[in-house]
C-alpha cells in the first residue's frame, strides 16, 4: 500500500461528547485521511483550522498520525466543533455545531500538490463542490455525499470516481436502482451504505457485503473509516467484493471505541 498516495480535502471539526465531557478530532474529510494513513497510504489533508484549543487538538491528532499538513491553513478564530450525543445502542445524534469561519478554495500550489495523487477525497460537508471539476482533472476523485439527495448529486457526478450514499431506510432493490441512476450520471464506482444493513455497491457488477456483527460503542466516523478501507483496496487492484468485505470489517472496528479516531482530550473547563 505504500507506493498509494491520496489527499483529502475538506471539512475538520472537534466532536465535543457532552456527556462524557471530552472532546474528539474529526470531521470527514479529516477522518479519511486518518484511515487511509493508517492504511499504510501517504495521506494528506487540505483544510482550514482556526487558532483556539480545538483547532490544536486537530492539528496535533494530524501530525501524530502521519499525515502531511504541508498545505493546511489555519486562520484566527475559533475551529469548527459539533456537539455529539450518544444513544443506549452507541448511534450519534448531532447537536449544536459550527462551520468554519471562510470558505476553502484551492491555489496553485493546491494543484501542484494535489498532482500524483491516486485519488483525491472530499464529500458534501466539506463545501468543495466548486472544485470539484479541477480535482477531476487531476485525480479520480471519491465523494461522500452521504444522505444528501440525488437532486444534489446528479450535476456533480460527472465529475466522480467513486460515489457514496447513506440509505439505511431503503431495500436492497431500491439501492440497485440509486446505484444505476447514480452511475448513469457519470460515476464508475458507487456504493451504498446501510448501517446495520448489507452495504451494496457497482462497479461493471453489483456486489454486497452483509455487516458484521460487533459490540457497538459509538459509531461516529464509521462511514469515513469505511469509504478509506474502500477506496484503498480498490486503487491497490483488489475486486469490488473484496474492497467492501475489507472496508465492512474496518469500518465495524472503529464502532468499538469513542470518537472517530481516537486522541481524545477532556473537555476544558467552562
Amino acid at each position: 500500500m505504500a507506493s498509494l498516495r491520496m489527499c483529502s480535502i475538506g471539512d475538520n471539526t472537534v466532536d465535543r461528547y457532552v456527556d462524557h465531557g471530552t472532546w474528539y478530532p474529526g470531521g470527514s474529510a479529516a477522518n479519511v485521511a486518518v484511515h487511509a494513513r493508517r492504511h499504510g497510504v501517504d495521506a494528506g489533508y487540505i483544510g482550514i483550522v482556526g487558532s483556539d484549543e480545538a483547532s490544536a487538538l486537530v492539528r496535533d491528532s494530524l501530525e501524530r498520525e502521519s499525515v502531511d499538513l504541508s498545505r493546511l491553513r489555519s486562520e484566527p478564530g475559533p475551529n469548527a466543533f459539533t456537539d455529539i450525543f450518544l444513544d443506549a445502542k452507541g448511534n450519534r445524534h448531532f447537536g449544536e455545531h459550527s462551520a468554519p469561519e471562510s470558505a476553502l478554495h484551492l491555489d496553485e500550489s493546491d494543484l501542484e500538490y494535489l498532482r500524483g495523487c491516486d485519488w483525491i477525497h472530499t464529500g458534501h460537508s466539506s463545501a468543495t463542490e466548486s472544485e470539484l471539476g479541477t480535482m477531476a482533472r487531476i485525480a479520480p476523485v471519491m465523494f461522500d455525499f452521504s444522505h444528501s439527495s440525488l437532486e444534489y448529486a446528479a450535476p456533480l457526478l460527472e465529475h466522480i470516481t467513486i460515489a457514496a450514499f447513506s440509505r439505511p431506510e431503503l431495500s436492497e432493490a431500491q439501492c440497485r436502482d440509486l446505484l444505476n441512476e447514480v452511475c448513469s450520471h457519470g460515476a464508475t464506482t458507487a456504493v451504498v451504505t446501510r448501517g446495520a444493513q448489507s452495504t451494496i455497491a457497482w462497479r461493471g457488477e453489483f456486489a454486497s457485503e452483509p455487516a458484521h456483527e460487533i459490540a457497538v460503542v459509538d459509531t461516529l466516523g464509521a462511514g469515513d473509516a469505511f469509504l478509506a478501507a474502500f477506496a484503498v483496496n480498490l486503487m491497490a487492484g483488489g475486486t469490488l467484493a473484496l474492497a467492501l468485505s475489507a472496508a465492512t470489517g474496518y469500518a465495524a472496528k472503529s464502532c468499538t471505541h469513542l470518537g472517530a479516531y481516537g486522541h481524545g482530550v477532556s473537555a476544558p473547563s467552562p
